[in-house]
Formats: C-alpha cells, structure tokens, sequence
C-alpha cells in the first residue's frame, strides 16, 4: 500500500510548522527537511529556535544527467507535476526515508536519505531510463549553496570584503594527492580549471561567518568518492562566497568493483 499514488509525497497537516514537509530533521545548529515536491531544503539555525534567513538556505535537487556523443550535458530535473510514490507516512521521527520520482523524459529514480546526527546521508539510483536513448545517464544530487553575505554591501569592495571574511576558510581536498588546498572566499577561483577541481573533490570544507558561523563538509560515505564542485556560472571565476554547486553522481551502469558510496553533508 502506499500512502502517495502518482502525486506528491505525503505531507504534515496537523502542525503549521511542517505543512507542506514529508520529512524533517531537527538538530541544534540546521533543519533538514524533504517538501511534498521531493525538494531537500537545509535550513541553517541563528538559535534553538529561529532559523537564518530565506537568502541562506541551501537547495538540493535530484536530476538525471544525460551526456550525448559530443560529450555535452543536459540535465531533466524531477517533472513540475511531479509523480512521486512513498511507503512512508510523513513525521518528524524518520530514521530514514525512501521514495521514488519520476523526471522529464519517463525517467525513474529511487531517493534514499538517512539522518545520522549531524550527517546527512544522501543516496539515489536510477530504476528505468524511460525515453532517455543517450548512452550516458546520471543520477545526480545537485547542492546549490547559496550567497551567504550580501552582494549590496560586500561585492564591489574587495577590501571590505576581505576584512570581513579573512578567517573564513574554503577547503578543498582532491582524490589524486589527498592534500587539502586552502582557499580564501573572497578570490576569484575557476573550479574547473585543472589547478583546482577539473577532475573532482573528495571532500570539502566550508566555514563562513555568514554560515551562522557553522561548517558545512561534503564528503562520501566511505571517504574516498568523488564529488564535482562547480561555479555558478560554469567556468567563470567568481569568488565562493558569491555561491556555487557541489553534485554527486550514479551512473545508470556501474562499473564491477567501483560502487559508488552516497553523499554525506555533515553540518556542524
């Protein structure tokens, strides 16, 4: 039996808080919840009570990337009338939760996320490729981070920007020599230049003033995947604390021996 039949996921009703949420975790320092439309929301907290401001919160989107012969990518994200299926009824009390969606181009995916303290643990396969004939299909968590401090008052004053963010720390460790690389929020970097981060991250580490002062560090699970960090605008140098993406990817065919471990975003 399912509680969900080709709608959106189930959603709390009976406290005002959480209308519109399947899913919740609560901790001191975040929310993390998943909306009826499948959309996993990290809501950094000022207290106990009061989360930060709506400019702060980080998305994450679940799509399927399909590369075609030339090489380039396109992305089909989950369909505006959704048809998302659940056993689970909606709460606070998950340990975990499961459910399926489907995107544009008849595609099928299968989202599983668990909550480990101040970990969240996110999974996700594709179950049927649909219409999608390209021969490369990736399930994809796109985190889209957001601008942290305003543009109003920090973009075009590089000086007041530095002394305000000098002890912020942007921290990026490759799979290829595993030495973590120090850099400053307030430069301008091109992630995919081969420098940085043209071949992946296996982790990264964030601390911000504007995070609430908190630590956000993207691995996977067992430490030694790979995850793509990415500026806003692809290529472009643009400084972190204007906002950028970290993805992590499934291929629908796996290779023997080289299983892919689920993203963890610990927050702190």
């Amino acid at each position: 039996m399912t509680f969900s039949h080709a709608q959106r996921l189930p959603s709390m009703l009976d406290q005002r808080e959480w209308l519109g949420i399947f899913s919740a975790h609560q901790r001191r320092d975040f929310h993390f919840t998943v909306d009826s439309g499948a959309l996993c929301t990290i809501y950094l907290m000022k207290s106990r009570k009061e989360r930060a401001s709506h400019s702060k919160m980080v998305k994450i989107y679940t799509e399927i990337v399909v590369e075609n012969n030339q090489g380039k990518q396109y992305s089909k994200r989950l369909k505006d009338d959704e048809v998302l299926t659940t056993t689970m009824k909606p709460g606070l009390d998950h340990k975990e939760v499961v459910y399926t969606a489907e995107t544009t181009g008849d595609a099928k995916v299968q989202v599983m996320i668990k909550y480990d303290g101040d970990r969240i643990i996110m999974d996700g396969k594709i179950l049927d490729r649909g219409t999608l004939k390209d021969d490369k299909i990736y399930f994809c968590f796109k985190v889209m981070m957001p601008e942290f401090y305003r543009t109003q008052t920090y973009g075009d004053d590089k000086d007041k920007a530095k002394a305000k963010m000098k002890r912020d720390h942007f921290r990026i460790t490759r799979p290829k020599d595993r030495k973590p690389i120090k850099l400053k929020v307030y430069e301008e970097y091109d992630f995919s230049s081969k420098e940085l981060a043209a071949d992946g991250i296996s982790k990264l580490e964030v601390e911000m003033t504007a995070q609430e002062d908190k630590e956000f560090i993207f691995s996977t699970l067992d430490g030694k995947g790979v995850l793509q960090l990415e500026n806003r605008k692809k290529g472009v140098k643009a400084q972190p604390w204007k906002g950028y993406y970290v993805k992590w990817y499934r291929p629908l065919k796996e290779e023997k021996g080289k299983e892919i471990k689920p993203l963890v975003i610990e927050i702190k």
